[in-house]
């Protein structure tokens, strides 16, 4: 245990972190159900579970195995969470939900072994559950800084290097001060430290989320579908910058700049001769994107449903429009197109090709 002497700071912590973890989900619950928020609710009830586990708040029990497998969930409830939060349009593809399969198979494997008490099996599987626990982590903060740039929400870009710094810092501390305590022993007095992290990084999405001038720091329902979100009341109201926009539905129908798959907010912004940020707030302010590349996917969607319906191109195959449109892949598209229309490419041109 930690020593007496720190015990009361100790206690404190932990009741502050399980305090802004409880308010957390309660801020959550309330908001529009959509992936980052039950994400976010799952990964603060695997946070309660980690620190009552970790702070021995109630002292060891019969319910050690469950709480210690609920503490493990936090991972790919983090990697989870940070992706939908981040991304509006995020959804687990079929080889990460088997992979989050395959690690909570794993982690259960390790509670089991740890409650019987067989070393020689519990400390392989432990170590297992550390290395793959920090790929996880580790995967969700690069993909989470490699979308930055393409972020038009300026609250949750600004939170982005945040979050990934005090994060990294909480995660990998946490699953290798573990691994050096169950492997190598003396563990016990890391806990104030884990405790600390744990309050330190608890705070920062709680205060987030208690700041109501940023209240579209989660997506709307929309901004799932990739489509544009309704206009925001501002704290300040602003003047619309139709200037802006009309230099950039221009330079859209004239040049088409939507069709260069290398094209990015500050090539924009260059080429248009305005600072990015600027840039920035009229499209997401203004027109309702939240994304740059959901602004860019919907200029280059309006152009293939065009050519879908015209009887000149009706011989031209679908996937050398999508691709001369802008789209890298033929399943990036269809994704976003059947979002868009709720129906398959082939099926929108075959009805818009049939007599009214």
């Amino acid at each position: 245990m930690a020593s007496a002497s720190f015990l009361p700071v100790n206690e404190a912590l932990c009741g502050g972190s399980i305090a802004m973890m409880s308010q957390t989900v309660a801020i959550l619950a309330r908001a529009t159900l959509r992936k980052a928020t039950v994400f976010g609710v799952a990964l603060m009830i695997c946070g309660v579970a980690k620190v009552v586990l970790g702070s021995r708040l109630i002292g060891p029990s019969a319910f050690d195995m469950v709480l210690d497998f609920m503490a493990s969930m936090g991972i790919p409830a983090f990697w989870l969470f940070s992706r939908a939060w981040f991304d509006d349009s995020f959804s687990p593809i079929f080889f990460e939900k088997v992979l989050i399969a395959a690690y909570i198979a794993l982690t259960a494997a390790q509670s089991f072994w740890s409650g019987q008490f067989i070393a020689s099996v519990a400390k392989p599987i432990d170590f297992a559950v550390y290395v793959a626990g920090s790929l996880f982590a580790v995967h969700a903060l690069v993909q989470v800084w490699r979308g930055r740039d393409s972020d038009l929400v300026e609250p949750r870009r600004r939170a982005r290097a945040i979050f990934i710094v005090s994060v990294a810092v909480l995660i990998l501390w946490t699953l290798w001060s573990e691994a050096g305590g169950e492997i190598w022993g003396g563990r016990q007095d890391l806990r104030i430290i884990d405790n600390l992290l744990i309050f330190l990084v608890t705070f920062i999405p709680a205060a987030t989320l208690f700041d109501l001038r940023y209240p579209d720091i989660l997506p709307c329902p929309a901004a799932v579908a990739g489509q544009p979100c309704a206009p925001k009341m501002q704290d300040e109201p602003r003047k619309r910058d139709d200037i802006l926009l009309e230099k950039l539905e221009r330079l859209a129908c004239e040049e088409r700049f939507y069709r260069d798959p290398a094209i990015t907010i500050g090539i924009l912004a260059v080429r248009l001769n305005v600072p990015d940020h600027r840039l920035r707030r009229a499209i997401n302010s203004d027109l309702g994107y939240r994304n740059f590349n959901e602004y860019l996917n919907a200029r280059r969607l309006d152009e293939i449903s065009t050519a879908l319906t015209d009887p000149l191109q009706s011989e031209t195959p679908i996937l050398t429009i999508a691709l001369d449109a802008g789209f890298g892949s033929l399943s990036a598209f269809n994704r976003a197109f059947k979002a868009l229309h709720g129906k398959t490419p082939s099926e929108f041109r075959r009805e818009a090709s049939l007599p009214d």
